[in-house]
Formats: C-alpha cells, sequence, structure tokens
C-alpha cells in the first residue's frame, strides 16, 4: 500500500511523510485513514463494490454507525462520500495521482473489453432474425480476439505481480483434470453449428 495502517496508531504518525503534501494536511487522520482503506490499489476491500468499500473503510477508520439508521455510517462520513467535502475530494485526487499506474489503467481497459464481449454474448439472438447472420459474425470477430485479450490481461497482470488475485487459481494447473468448462468460444461455435443444421 502507498501508506501504511498500524492498529491503533495515528495514520500520520506512522506515515509522516504523507503531511510534505498540502492536500492530505487538511484531512483529519481518520479520514486520511479511510481514505487509504477506500483508494489504494493494494487495499485488502479493493474488490468490494464502490459503496461496501466506503462504508467499511469508514468505519475501519473510526465512524460510527448512525443510530437512527442502524445501517448507514454517520452523516459526516456519508457527506464526505457523497464529495461534499472539498478536503475529501482533495486527497482522493491527490492519492490517485500518487498511485496512477499505467499498466494498472491497461489492465482495466483489457478488463472492460472483456466484459463487453461476454456481454454481447448473453444477448439472446432469434433464428427467425434477419440481421441474426450478420450479429452471429460480428460476435463471431468479437469473440475469437478474446484469448488474445485474455493473454494480454495475464501479461500485463504478471507484470503487476498480481497474476493470481487477477486470473484466479487455475494459473498453476491445479484444476487439471477437473471437468472442462465451455469457454466463451465453444459457445459461439455451438451457436454457429445450430444455426447452420436449421
Amino acid at each position: 500500500m502507498l501508506f501504511q495502517i498500524e492498529p491503533n496508531k495515528d495514520v500520520f504518525k506512522t506515515n509522516p511523510e504523507a503531511l510534505i503534501y498540502v492536500e492530505f494536511k487538511n484531512m483529519t487522520p481518520k479520514m486520511f485513514k479511510c481514505l487509504i482503506l477506500y483508494a489504494d490499489y493494494k487495499s485488502p476491500l479493493r474488490q468490494k463494490p464502490k459503496d461496501d468499500r466506503f462504508k467499511l473503510a469508514a468505519m475501519q477508520a473510526g465512524y460510527k454507525i448512525d443510530s437512527s439508521h442502524h445501517t448507514q455510517i454517520e452523516k459526516r462520513a456519508r457527506e464526505i462520500f457523497a464529495t461534499e467535502n472539498k478536503y475529501w475530494n482533495a486527497g482522493y485526487t491527490k492519492y490517485m495521482e500518487l498511485q496512477h499506474d499505467e499498466d494498472r489503467e491497461s489492465l482495466e481497459m483489457v478488463e472492460s473489453q472483456i466484459n463487453n464481449i461476454r456481454d454481447i454474448m448473453k444477448v439472446a439472438i432469434k433464428a427467425a432474425d434477419e440481421k441474426a447472420e450478420s450479429i452471429l459474425l460480428s460476435r463471431t470477430k468479437l469473440i475469437t480476439s478474446l484469448p488474445e485479450l485474455l493473454e494480454t490481461k495475464r501479461k500485463i497482470a504478471r507484470i503487476l505481480d498480481i497474476e493470481m488475485e487477477v486470473m484466479g487459481d487455475s494459473i498453476d494447473g491445479s484444476d487439471e483434470g477437473a471437468p472442462r468448462k465451455l469457454s466463451l468460444v465453444d459457445v459461439i461455435n455451438e451457436e454457429l453449428s445450430t444455426n447452420e443444421d436449421e
């Protein structure tokens, strides 16, 4: 992580170098701790959805649950998350700037392309549809690019030393002998052969 968090210690005492940035000087220790947990690429909360990630980061930083709304975090923290706090906004912008990583941005772009292809594959095509053949051809072109995109994703993850996190357990070959799951390429091929038989 860019800055360290130690239990029961003031985050600025643990990371005095953070105070050279005016954007962090204006934050309370609680707010800065919340920022680290919320924004850091290596935060243990990084996989959580945005709202959940903020709530968990705020609670770990010391913000309380609102006594009248038992599921909401206290109002001060909600205002921060709603970007109504200029110190949070400035601190968040500076934090993201400090940990800017072009490789990670590339990984996010590749993941976005892969997710777009998967979304396209989920759309059902009716055989009677006049455009079905051209849609299937377009899908085929997209799906044939998927293995290359997945390999690119793996290479970028390897550079970032987060291959296991990004690609999962299958990278070590531990799933050998397990029943083979159909890939998207198999799905599109089955779809094409079904349409040819009709």
